[in-house]
């Protein structure tokens, strides 16, 4: 098995599995390297070194590489080492880029296989979410907290959270609506930033392409961090919004002035709850199970605006007193029926 806990960025530019992780981050190797990143912080900053040099190539190279080009390549960095300030440099100074090119040259490592290489297993077993549609679904985590996906989103959870952490991956855009667990605090992590809360509402935009990642916070606070810096963390309030900028690394926090409508608003007049509970499951996407017959003759009035799925069936299930429970990303009621 290899020691990816001792690698520097050199090792992990020369790793198969790594460099096809870059190449296409929702790829197959994406789930091993997104928990890998969680288990090892520390390595946040080689790690970033390794795909920052990278993601140069691939901007450059969509094929391999001829050996002509890679002499051509060096003749330039070469140049550029000549003239170019050291102060704009973020992470490698152009001496260093040469230096890594050179040795990879000499590896011959720019043509990749066409099957991905295997990684070391996993020590969680972790669920995806995609969300190809054009209307935002809903997304139900083993701790009862809730995230709405936006369309062309991705989102990487465990089946189950360990003891000792709660963490997701996301790329693209959502809303999450997190269960509180002091002991235990959530970390939603992007490719540029960690978002780390206790119990909270938030919007996180973060779609690659863009450059830009985006932090809203709706309620509660939340702590945001650059993932390659040791810096403390940006702390946010309700109604206030944390950008970051890849190309200038820059952060820019503001207040917002209007609060962005999470969900819609819903009006039941004496509607049966079966007709209610239907209605949830189209508008959020997730899978409710009761029994139709024990629930017909239980009915409800009321209006949704602001609450989210879980506060919807809390609110239906105290007003005919049911119960549910979260399992497997499905909802079951449990009821005794009401009195006619």
């Amino acid at each position: 098995m290899k020691k990816y806990q001792n690698f520097e960025a050199r090792d992990f530019i020369q790793d198969e599995s790594f460099r096809h992780w870059v190449r296409d981050p929702a790829g197959s190797q994406a789930l091993f390297w997104q928990e890998y990143l969680m288990m090892h912080p520390e390595q946040e900053y080689v790690i970033r070194q390794a795909r920052l040099f990278l993601e140069e190539i691939y901007a450059h190279y969509a094929e391999p590489v001829p050996q002509a080009e890679v002499q051509l390549e060096l003749e330039k960095l070469r140049e550029r080492v000549a003239v170019q300030p050291v102060r704009r440099l973020r992470a490698f100074t152009w001496v260093r880029w040469a230096a890594v090119l050179l040795i990879l040259a000499g590896l011959g490592w720019w043509s990749w296989p066409e099957k991905p290489a295997t990684p070391e297993p996993a020590s969680l077993h972790w669920a995806l979410k995609t969300n190809p549609g054009k209307e935002p679904v809903t997304v139900l985590l083993p701790d009862g907290s809730v995230v709405t996906l936006e369309k062309n989103s991705r989102l990487w959870y465990p089946v189950q959270f360990p003891k000792d952490k709660r963490a997701v991956q996301l790329y693209g855009d959502a809303f999450f609506d997190i269960t509180k667990n002091p002991n235990h605090p959530f970390v939603v992590y992007t490719s540029e930033l960690s978002t780390k809360v206790l119990g909270t509402s938030f919007w996180i935009y973060a779609r690659p392409q863009t450059q830009k990642t985006v932090v809203q916070v709706r309620s509660g606070r939340v702590g945001v961090r650059v993932r390659t810096s040791t810096a403390v963390p940006t702390i946010l309030n309700p109604q206030e919004q944390l950008t970051y900028d890849k190309r200038l690394d820059r952060l820019d926090k503001i207040t917002l002035v209007k609060k962005r409508a999470v969900f819609r608003e819903q009006t039941f007049d004496n509607a049966p709850v079966p007709r209610v509970l239907a209605e949830l499951q189209r508008q959020f996407g997730v899978k409710i199970n009761y029994n139709a017959e024990q629930l017909r003759n239980c009915s409800i009035n009321t209006t949704f605006k602001e609450e989210n799925l879980q506060e919807r069936l809390s609110a239906i299930c105290q007003a005919i007193g049911a119960t549910y429970q979260v399992k497997g990303g499905q909802v079951f009621i449990q009821s005794d029926g009401c009195t006619p």
